[in-house]
């Protein structure tokens, strides 16, 4: 395990499970590098949020960030799955600048925040055809089948999920982001 820290006490590990599930899929790239972060600085306004920020991950490694409130936690996740642009510095993906390569890495990675996005008036099954139809996903319910076996949800397959137990919710929201078999999985708080 790599501990990179940064000067505002923020701690990144990078972990050898964590994403392995979901980036193996071509044997032939693995220990390739997925992920590398240069010279990443993020502001806010005039304030500096961090800065100096370098990584790699390779495919079948993962990455935890652990920090104090405010310390851009947040923001580095949403620079790395492209829904926020650096001050400065890189982030490339498989050899290519996110920024420059934007529509390719969309279609290959899910970015899951704060609020789990499931609709509370829906049942479990509802909301995961939802997303399943944005993302046009093929044999959508086999692979709504497949999820709710996997994450213990069957059972609460036509329970609204506004009735679900936190933990319940925060399965149904997992499954809702691995709908589409992203090859890059980014889970804010999850």
């Amino acid at each position: 395990m790599k501990n990179i820290i940064t000067p505002y006490k923020t701690i990144i590990f990078v972990a050898e499970s964590l994403f392995a599930m979901y980036t193996t899929k071509n044997p032939n790239n693995k220990g390739m590098k997925m992920f590398a972060v240069c010279n990443l600085k993020c502001k806010r306004n005039e304030r500096t949020v961090f800065s100096n920020i370098n990584f790699s991950l390779k495919q079948g490694e993962g990455l935890i960030l652990k920090g104090a409130n405010a310390s851009g936690k947040t923001s580095l996740l949403q620079i790395l799955s492209g829904l926020l642009k650096p001050f400065s510095g890189s982030v490339t993906w498989n050899g290519k600048d996110i920024s420059k390569e934007i529509e390719e890495f969309k279609n290959k990675i899910t970015y899951s925040g704060h609020k789990n996005g499931i609709k509370a008036t829906l049942t479990v099954e509802e909301n995961l055809k939802v997303y399943g139809r944005l993302y046009d996903v093929k044999n959508l319910k086999e692979k709504i089948d497949s999820l709710m076996e996997k994450l213990n949800l069957t059972e609460f397959r036509s329970r609204k999920t506004g009735e679900l137990s936190s933990g319940q919710k925060n399965r149904v929201s997992l499954a809702k982001a691995l709908i589409n078999d992203p090859e890059i999985l980014i889970l804010d708080e999850p």
